[in-house]
Parts: C-alpha cells; structure tokens; sequence
C-alpha cells in the first residue's frame, strides 16, 4: 500500500533489509543484528508488515522508515489497546526535508481511532520534547543498573555530564593516560570513551574510590540535569560511605534455581499464570513468553518452591559503544525469598556472560541496584479510549515492552 495524499509517498511493508539495518544502526548507534531484526520483526506476535511498517524512499535510497508495534495492556475489566511508535529514523541525506513529519501523521492517523497511541523516549531527546509540545502525557519509567564491571562503564556516561571536545573532558582524560583509578575491589576504570580503549596505565598512580561512589556518579549521569545533582551525590556519599547491603532473603532446600536451556522445553502456561496480575500490566500470553524466550543469546532463569513456580527471569545482551548490556526483559516474582534469588541467579548469568551492565524496568529494590530516572512513557490522551487512562498509568511492564 501506498499513501500520497499531500507529501512525498509513504509505503507500507518491510522494505530493503540490508537498508533498514543499516539506517537504524546509523540512527541508534548500533541498533543490533540481523538476527534482532528478525525477533524483532518476522517472530514478533502477530506482526504484518503491511499495517506495522511504514517508510519513504527517495532516489531509490531509504530516507525514513518507522514500526509500529501493537501492545495489549490487560486489566480486570478487559483490555486496552496500544500502538507504539517505535524504530524510527531518518537517512541524515534526507533531513530537514519534512519526512518525519509526513511518517508520524501517516502512522497516527492509520490509528488514531484504533487505540492508544504511545512511544517510548528518554527525557530530552528531540522527539520527547516535540510530544510534549502536541500535549502527550507520561510517565517515568524507572531503570534499574546493576553495574557488573567498573572498567568502562564510567566513561559510558561521562558524555552525559561533559562534552567530549571540552576542557573537563581534556582533564579526565589526563587523569586517564596517567592515574589508575581503581574501585577497591581493584577493578581499573576508564573515565572516558578514548581512554577505555588505549592502555592507560603507564604510570600506574594507584588511587582506590569507593564504588558506591562510582555507582552516584552513574546515577547523576542519567539524570536529565546531572549539574544539578552533584551536591546531592556528595552528601549522600559522607553519609553512607562506600559500603553495601547484603542480599538477606531466607534459604532453605525448599527452594531451587534452574537455568533453562531449551526455550522449546519451557513451562509457557505456568509462566503465563505466574505473570498473571490482578493490577493492568501488559500482556503475557503463550506467544508473548514463547517470543520472549527467544531473544538472541538470551538466559532464562527459574525459581520453584516446592515444585511451584514462584520466580522468572530473562536476560540478552545489548552491545553499547563501550560496554555490554544485559537487559532484563522479565523480571517476576511471588515472594520475597524467590526475589532475592531470582537476583543473585541473574547477577550470576550476567557475571558468566560478561555483561558490564544488568539493566530492568521491574522494581527491583536492592542496595547494589541504582535507579535511573530517564526513560518515559508518552502517550496521546486524545486516542483514550474508556478505562485506558488508569491503565496505560499504572500498568506494569517489563524490559520486554519498551524494545
């Protein structure tokens, strides 16, 4: 289908592949693989590319594309339905020629009367702002970090905080070339992006910082005003200093642990059950688990208690620039004890897999877990339906749904 009502056409269907790689690579600095383009698209529920993907060739190059990703919000009184607006891009050789401008009506107005429409941002960012100046509501969506590997998350998000051609930038990079910063633990840390990749040590002045330190200096990173936070971060720091809770939770030969091997071999309907809530929370049916379950690479963690299934979890890697990213797609639990577990289990597979980073949107509450206060839901309450206001507000999510 085509749509050429006022502006350059727009085209349903998946177009090039190699293309469509390419131009969300290049728009979120590696957006992933082939093989997460094709979870992403042919294996997602009831994917149809024909009213899902939308994009505007121009000279026979892609110049914009967007994907449409339909969501189910599940609550007692029924279901809500939501279309997000995700995979966005624009080809840099075709900016500022009105293309997404023309994508976005042509997508809202396909479902404008079919449900909510939504996305998912990070505070600041271009489109972020451009729906709140359309009047889009949201929510914050808290991140939970779990920093497995000091050595290169520091400079991760020192970018966040200084620029990387400005003088402060120029000092950490000194400190870099002629400091070993270490965590006391003795893990080396880069305070920059090019002073993660160059052997930084030569002189080797060792200086010990307190990782709960380090885990502030993260946190204030991730705030949309990180200037604003610094005395926060010093205050807390003389007060708690550098230590951390342990993980308290009760043990007993009650409880196991297993790690899944074969997706196939999963247990989809108590999985569905144990994701099963009473408040709105976003759909967890057979092909959502069974989908979930084969995100490239991934681990999945059980935990039963007598038998039962009282614990769930799903962690895949995501390459950054400098790190690697374990996302927690799934993150459920009935009990305390299987919570506590169910960490320290994908603590572990992260620490195996040499992820730097575990990152969740479930409320994971433990000392060693920061919360990064940057990513939202936005939605457009003129595509409310009844009963979708305290829905989309409240309901509960995982990793799995803002993808």
């Amino acid at each position: 289908m085509t749509t050429n009502k006022s502006g350059p056409t727009v085209q349903t269907g998946v177009p090039d592949r190699d293309a469509l790689l390419e131009l969300l690579n290049q728009a979120y600095d590696g957006w992933g693989t082939t093989e997460l383009l094709q979870w992403k698209y042919d294996e997602y529920p009831e994917f149809d590319p024909e009213a899902h993907c939308f994009y505007i060739e121009c000279d026979g190059d892609l110049a914009a594309y967007r994907r449409v990703f339909e969501k189910r919000i599940v609550t007692p009184d029924g279901t809500v339905p939501l279309y997000i607006l995700g995979d966005t891009a624009v080809n840099p050789s075709y900016q500022g020629q009105g293309l997404y401008s023309r994508l976005h009506a042509v997508t809202t107005g396909e479902y404008n009367d079919a449900g909510v429409i939504s996305t998912f941002n990070r505070v600041g960012n271009i489109t972020y702002n451009a729906n709140l100046d359309r009047g889009w509501e949201y929510r914050t969506l808290p991140l939970r970090l779990r920093i497995l590997d000091y050595s290169t998350v520091i400079a991760q998000y020192a970018t966040n905080v200084v620029s990387s051609d400005s003088t402060t930038y120029a000092g950490l990079e000194a400190i870099d070339r002629y400091v070993n910063v270490r965590t006391p633990s003795g893990d080396s840390i880069a305070l920059t992006e090019r002073g993660a990749t160059r052997n930084r040590f030569a002189y080797g002045l060792p200086i010990p910082v307190p990782a709960r330190l380090l885990d502030r200096c993260v946190e204030i990173a991730s705030t949309p005003k990180p200037e604003e936070a610094v005395v926060d971060m010093i205050r807390d720091t003389v007060r708690f200093g550098s230590s951390t809770a342990e993980i308290q939770y009760q043990r007993g030969t009650a409880y196991r642990v297993e790690l899944l091997t074969d997706s196939d071999e999963a247990p989809v309907d108590e999985l569905v059950a144990l994701c099963r809530s009473e408040q709105p929370s976003f759909r967890r049916d057979a092909a959502d688990i069974e989908h979930l379950l084969r995100y490239p690479d991934a681990d999945a963690v059980l935990i039963y208690r007598d038998d039962q299934l009282t614990g769930f979890a799903v962690v895949g890697p995501k390459s950054e620039p400098l790190t690697i990213e374990g996302r927690v797609l799934e993150f459920q639990a009935t009990d305390e004890s299987s919570e506590s577990l169910l960490i320290d289990a994908i603590e572990s597979v992260g620490l195996q897999r040499g992820y730097d980073t575990l990152v969740a949107t479930a409320p994971i509450e433990h000392d060693r877990w920061l919360t990064v206060e940057r990513q939202v839901h936005m939605w457009d309450p003129e595509t409310f339906t009844n009963g979708a206001a305290p829905a989309i507000r409240m309901a509960h999510l995982g990793m799995y749904d803002t993808l």
